[in-house]
């Protein structure tokens, strides 16, 4: 899943966080979240879980995405369970604001 932000003006986010649904079994589940800046780079940060629930991001994680000169282009998503035919599911929300 990818979410595309504006283009225009400054995107500035005030939470990631991903809801995790389904049966959990002795795994781990990870949300890989990916931030591309309009200057090709990126930075990426992990959201995992072990049972469902609500888990989102870490002040650390919303600091490593301020830049100088930039504004993220896109956020991308992906899922990753520990273990093979997994059953878990996750929804990605974000919060963010355009200046």
């Amino acid at each position: 899943m990818e979410v595309l932000v504006a283009t225009q003006g400054w995107v500035i986010l005030h939470q990631v966080s991903a809801t995790f649904g389904g049966t959990f079994g002795s795994e781990t589940a990870t949300v890989t979240v990916t931030a591309t800046f309009s200057d090709g780079q990126t930075t990426v940060w992990t959201i995992a879980a072990a049972a469902s629930g609500t888990s989102g991001n870490s002040s650390n994680d919303l600091a490593s995405l301020m830049r100088d000169n930039t504004h993220i282009a896109q956020l991308s998503f992906t899922l990753q369970s520990s273990i093979a035919g997994s059953q878990v599911t996750a929804t990605a929300r974000v919060v963010a604001t355009e200046v």
